[in-house]
């Protein structure tokens, strides 16, 4: 896992970590105060390499998720070597990382947990009030109830509902709203929305973190 770019001033962390090598009697794990400007170069340089590649990646699932998905299913082709070529996967790593591409592939490309999870957040963003909190249901139905509900139709339609988030809207998505009872046409429409939005996180993300390796 890559390090989170440093965005304290660097005469603070220096400051910091020079009160504490001076408070200590003993010898300190902690960097010499002269090394940190060296370490705070290199993290933020790994930092911009990693963020480059992750975007090259991103780019490319996000054109080539359909192939990706079918070279998985099928047990490779050109399509899925070209998203380790976007990773720049070593050649000596390509065969674990498709095999766990192929294990995985259940999660990876059919996650109905994700889309229980985004779309419940969105269906609760709609309705959170006075009223909610106090009867502790949303829009009329148990929190679970409304899961419920979000897991069986995604499991029944899952591609038709992937189809319908990507391009926010669809015969499928205005009968999940259906089925939530989101009747108001204005919060049905900020549905649809904000669902849309999630496109990324829900279903193209898991694609590229399984490609992110090292």
């Amino acid at each position: 896992m890559k390090n989170i770019i440093i965005s304290k001033p660097v005469y603070g962390i220096l400051l910091f970590s020079f009160f504490l090598n001076a408070c200590s009697s003993g010898a300190s794990h902690l960097p010499s105060p002269f090394e940190l400007p060296g370490m705070i170069i290199g993290t933020a340089i790994d930092n911009a390499s990693y963020s480059a590649k992750r975007k090259k990646v991103e780019r490319y699932v996000a054109r080539n998720y359909l192939g990706i998905r079918q070279d998985v299913i099928a047990g490779g082709g050109r399509i899925l070597d070209g998203a380790f070529n976007s990773a720049n996967i070593a050649a000596n790593k390509r065969a674990k990382v498709k095999r766990d591409f192929l294990s995985n592939q259940q999660y990876i490309f059919h996650n109905t947990l994700m889309v229980e999870d985004a779309l419940i957040n969105v269906f609760s963003a709609l309705f959170v009030n006075s009223s909610s909190a106090k009867d502790k249901r949303i829009n009329g139905l148990g929190y679970i109830q409304a899961r419920n509900i979000i897991r069986e139709f995604a499991e029944r339609n899952f591609e038709a509902l992937r189809i319908d988030i990507k391009q926010g809207s669809g015969q499928t998505l205005d009968q999940l709203a259906t089925a939530l009872s989101i009747h108001d046409a204005q919060k049905r429409d900020k549905f649809v929305t904000q669902s849309q939005r999630l496109y990324q996180r829900i279903y193209l993300e898991p694609v590229v973190l399984s490609l992110m390796v090292e």
